[in-house]
């Protein structure tokens, strides 16, 4: 919120437009780029709308693109005066702090440009303010998300989100903005807007099939938004297996890396902890940034959560890493594979994922609570995503193919569990059983793939 500005000197005195941000994400630039014109080869159909009762079990099922963890840098932007363009990708929900300023005005947790805006941006040829994101992945895009909690009366009116592949790293003039992620909405004040993008095969890159690794927010004409997210399929950039020489064959891979396409198809529960992350890169910050289940009271209770990984491979060794979690970690954990790809050799874990229907109740649990108090979390159950976990899916209903890997008897704080797999176990999928409940940092899968 602009808060007073009477005794500010004229707009014509105003301090030039900043191109940096404090968040370290962001590339520092001498000045934005000049507009560009670009054609829109790859419009955007009519987004479908997520009702708001729906937002958080919907967006679960895909990967958060848009996310310092998986290395998404902010190139550029039009204006950062009220607040800074980096709290657009903050990993937790948005907070309020009635009452307090700092010198430019009220303080919020999100991005807020000044007032008065004249600036037409090229894509658009309409008055707006715009911030420029690189992905650390190149990714098939489902679902955007556009939150402008606290901003009331002073939220951006409408958004847009245009998208591109490039190879290498970008700068904030040379990205060729040709695809329509998002087409313009309306936004309202203190409202978590979301919608699922490009029907069935989600959007994907324009100079290339397949892919989004550039986008770009425009917000019209100015004011604020809170958070920004995008959410869909990570493309692992694995060669076709008939082209790795015996050395790259044999080379160990984490299989399950959210940064490789793996992905979490289910859980049990993630009533303080989003499952997802379990997939993350490093071993995080704190306990926010790991899965962790609510309190189980029941006698023989387990709490399990299942990944696809991002390519079939013969699993050699999983570390299970409890890191930060010290009074809750799990007494104990059982881990195992399944096979879904067919034969060896079978190219189909390779290929973009396909959304398919819910279907819940799979493993053991209580279902999950709605996580709202922390923000971090949605509910529980397990979902389709392609036809290999379809099949997984379906050998689940019928109790059978699921093959333990390994055992954990007694978990510790802050340790990498490590698993070794004698001879390797061909997989698609992998489950974490955790016994009876708690928090797991990390889950990791290696092996080489087949």
């Amino acid at each position: 919120m602009d808060g007073d500005l009477s005794a500010l000197p004229p707009s014509a005195a105003l301090p030039p437009i900043s191109t940096t941000s404090p968040s370290t994400t962001t590339t520092a630039l001498s000045a934005p780029p000049p507009p560009k014109t670009h054609t829109i080869t790859n419009p955007s159909p009519a987004p479908t709308p997520i009702p708001p009762t729906s937002i958080s079990t919907t967006l679960a099922k895909y990967t958060s693109l848009l996310s310092p963890a998986l290395h998404t840098t902010i190139l550029a932007f039009s204006d950062e005066f009220f607040a800074p363009a980096s709290n657009l990708i903050s990993p937790g929900p948005p907070i309020r702090k009635p009452g307090v300023y700092v010198e430019t005005g009220a303080w919020y947790d999100g991005w807020e440009t000044r007032r008065h805006n004249a600036s037409k941006d090229g894509e658009s040829g309409e008055v707006c303010d715009w911030v420029t994101f690189q992905l650390g992945v190149k990714a098939r895009v489902r679902a955007v998300e556009v939150d402008t909690f606290a901003f009331v009366g002073n939220q951006g009116e409408g958004a847009r989100v245009l998208g591109a592949c490039q190879s290498g790293d970008g700068d904030a003039g040379g990205v060729k903005w040709d695809t329509e992620v998002l087409p313009k909405q309306k936004l309202e004040g203190d409202t978590r807007h979301a919608w699922l993008v490009g029907g069935d095969d989600g959007v994907g890159g324009g100079e290339v099939d397949g892919g989004i690794t550039h986008v770009k927010l425009q917000m019209f004409p100015d004011g604020g938004i809170a958070r920004f997210r995008l959410y869909g399929d990570v493309l692992p950039n694995f060669a076709p297996l008939h082209t790795l020489s015996p050395a790259e064959k044999t080379q160990e891979i984490e299989l399950s890396a959210a940064l490789n396409g793996g992905v979490v198809t289910g859980q049990s529960d993630q009533h303080f902890g989003k499952a997802a992350n379990l997939l993350l890169p490093g071993r995080g910050v704190d306990m926010g940034d790991g899965w962790e289940t609510k309190r189980s009271r029941g006698v023989g209770h387990e709490d399990s959560v299942v990944v696809k990984l991002g390519a079939r491979g013969r699993v050699s060794r999983v570390v299970v890493d409890t890191m930060h979690f010290r009074g809750n970690f799990p007494r104990g954990v059982r881990v195992e594979g399944m096979d879904a790809g067919g034969k060896e050799g079978s190219e189909e874990s390779d290929l973009p994922l396909r959304r398919m229907g819910e279907k819940d109740g799979l493993g053991k649990g209580e279902g999950a609570g709605d996580g709202e108090g922390t923000g971090m979390a949605g509910e529980g159950g397990f979902f389709e995503r392609d036809e290999g976990t379809a099949k997984a899916v379906e050998k689940e209903d019928k109790g059978e193919e699921w093959k333990v890997l390994g055992v954990v008897e007694q978990c510790e704080k802050d340790k990498e569990h490590e698993i070794v797999v004698e001879g390797g176990v061909a997989c698609t999928h992998a489950k974490m059983v955790i016994i009876p409940d708690g928090g797991v940092k990390r889950f990791r899968v290696f092996g080489t793939r087949v």
